[in-house]
């Protein structure tokens, strides 16, 4: 028997006693029990609580069964916990690529636009030095993924995954990279071929003579004073009154004078079957047989001539025919 003493004064004993079965047929083995005796006070009355061990053997095994099922339980719920964080960490990763996926198809966009821009300028400058070579064909010059699904739709979809998005990025680099390849293999040939031909591209009409707004084409059009069809055969620049006229090539001064429809007008012959004409100058300033370099002062914007306001009349000519200037002009 053992006591044990609570706060307040009561006393708690406890004991255990065997007790045994009472059968005449056939004898049964001893099954043990406990009396918890719960005295509050010594004038109290004494509280007994009896036991059998195998139901305490049963409140142990439920014990333990539930403290395992605890365990579990908080195991579980630990791992979910640690889940959960991850898949945030993970989205926010995801979300974090895509934004960098976007950045990466508004790059290359931008890089797309740029090689069209050297591709158009490159065949400015194969036409304007007759470089005689088959230029990229017109699904070169389709945007980036042409039929395919581009990076740039990808990344705005809400369900791509990740995968889809590195494939495509490298795809559209690849198709970038050859672009750039073939872009690097024309320009090498342009000047390979302006190296050999440094004359040429100095007599080569391939700035604009003035600056200022072009408001008549090489095209046809009605006069603006007869209004018949006829063929404009240079460009009309519109531009304040004594704006200097620049040489677009180095040459040689063939005709200074006056004619009725252009007012005070001059030629230039660069050589290599290149003539150049302005028109409606208010003064020239070079003479007959001089010799001039790109870039040169040679006359000034006037109103002289059939003209309806100031502006220079411009005219290209190569071996005699009238070109469109605006395929020689290359700044």
């Amino acid at each position: 028997m053992d006591n044990y003493t609570l706060r307040g004064g009561a006393t708690v004993r406890l004991w255990w006693k065997k007790t045994r079965m009472t059968g005449r047929p056939e004898p049964r083995a001893r099954e043990r029990s406990y009396t918890l005796m719960i005295v509050p006070s010594a004038h109290s009355r004494v509280r007994k609580l009896v036991v059998r061990e195998r139901f305490l053997k049963g409140a142990v095994v439920v014990a333990g069964i539930g403290a395992l099922v605890l365990a579990l339980l908080i195991i579980d719920y630990a791992r979910n916990l640690s889940r959960v964080a991850e898949l945030k960490q993970l989205r926010a990763e995801a979300a974090a690529q895509r934004v960098k996926a976007a950045q990466v198809a508004q790059g290359l966009v931008e890089l797309e636009n740029g090689m069209s821009r050297l591709r158009k300028f490159e065949a400015r400058l194969r036409t304007a030095f007759d470089l005689d070579r088959d230029f990229y064909s017109q699904e070169s010059l389709l945007g980036i993924g042409g039929g395919e699904t581009s990076l740039a739709d990808m990344v705005s979809g809400l369900d791509v995954r990740q995968s889809d998005l590195a494939a495509q990025v490298d795809r559209d680099l690849e198709r970038m990279r050859g672009r750039v390849e073939a872009q690097e293999q024309g320009f090498s040939e342009l000047v390979s071929f302006l190296e050999d031909r440094k004359s040429l591209l100095v007599s080569t009409p391939s700035i604009m003579p003035v600056r200022g707004w072009v408001t008549s084409a090489f095209r046809r059009r009605n006069d603006p004073f007869t209004q018949n069809a006829v063929w404009h055969r240079g460009l009309d620049i519109s531009t304040a009154m004594g704006t200097p006229v620049l040489a677009p090539a180095d040459g040689v001064v063939t005709y200074v004078g006056r004619k009725v429809d252009f007012g005070n007008i001059m030629s230039l012959d660069h050589g290599y079957g290149y003539l150049t004409r302005y028109g409606h100058n208010s003064k020239i300033i070079v003479r007959a047989g001089q010799q001039v370099h790109r870039g040169q002062v040679i006359a000034f914007v006037g109103n002289t001539g059939k003209s309806t306001g100031p502006h220079l009349h411009y005219e290209v000519l190569r071996n005699g025919v009238p070109v469109n200037p605006s395929d020689y002009i290359i700044n």
